[in-house]
């Protein structure tokens, strides 16, 4: 009888052990990751809808072409999201389809720059276009800068530097709503600025001010640079020294 006892304690010991710790795990997650993650994406009330819209290439009957590193970066800022925010309130457009009376209702995240996508042109025009794209010359002309500053995209024994961009703002057209964008010189400049804010947190959350900085900004810009082998962007090829010199936070006035 003694060893039937002693083994349901045991059980008992062990489920309490195991609950306890799937309930710590839910706690860490929210407290060192969600929450956090949730303030520095700028979508904190986890009750408001957020519309995803990504650039979209017409070419042809096909309407509705995306590039390799922007199919990438979707995915990825969808994947953070359904882990962090209810699905159904989660809404997803081509830059085509999204109407401009939506942009003055919701929250937004706007994938790729502002050639496909009309979301991101709109709110640089709102910011007075900060950022130009140099096509002839391979490069972002950064005018935040006086004098402006270049980001050169590079390819050298088939290793290519690119750089993305991320903005966070407040919504012009609806005060209590946000907007970021991911764009960059090539997709793989948008899938690196993704990734600053998801997978590469870690440099972030490492340097105590720029940490605050990324948690309690409303508005800024950052650029961030990645090195690309082979079409893979690994974690050890993003630059943190890039991300701390080039964050700069910015003034947003609503527009009636």
């Amino acid at each position: 009888m003694n060893l039937i006892i002693e083994f349901l304690i045991q059980i008992i010991i062990a489920v309490i052990i195991f609950i306890l710790g799937f309930i710590s795990q839910k706690i860490y997650k929210i407290v060192y990751f969600s929450r956090p993650l949730q303030k520095i994406w700028g979508f904190e009330n986890k009750n408001e809808e957020i519309c995803v819209v990504t650039g979209n290439i017409e070419h042809g009957v096909w309407k509705h072409l995306m590039a390799t590193g922007d199919i990438r970066a979707y995915g990825e800022v969808m994947s953070v999201l359904r882990n962090n925010y209810k699905k159904e309130l989660i809404n997803t457009f081509f830059s085509k389809e999204f109407h401009p009376q939506q942009l003055r209702k919701y929250n937004v995240i706007s994938i790729g720059g502002p050639r496909w996508n009309w979301v991101t042109r709109k709110i640089l025009e709102e910011l007075g276009n900060p950022f130009e794209f140099d096509l002839e010359n391979r490069q972002i002309i950064d005018r935040r800068y006086n004098p402006p500053k270049k980001y050169k995209v590079e390819i050298k024994n088939g290793i290519k530097t690119d750089y993305g961009i991320i903005i966070k703002t407040i919504n012009p057209y609806k005060s209590d709503r946000n907007i970021l964008i991911f764009m960059g010189y090539t997709t793989y400049g948008v899938l690196a600025a993704v990734r600053c804010l998801s997978e590469f947190k870690e440099y972030i959350m490492k340097n105590r001010n720029l940490k605050k900085r990324f948690l309690n900004s409303k508005n800024y810009s950052v650029v961030v640079k990645t090195t690309i082998i082979r079409d893979e962007i690994g974690e050890e090829e993003v630059h943190p020294e890039i991300i701390k010199e080039s964050f700069i936070e910015f003034e947003m006035e609503e527009r009636k």
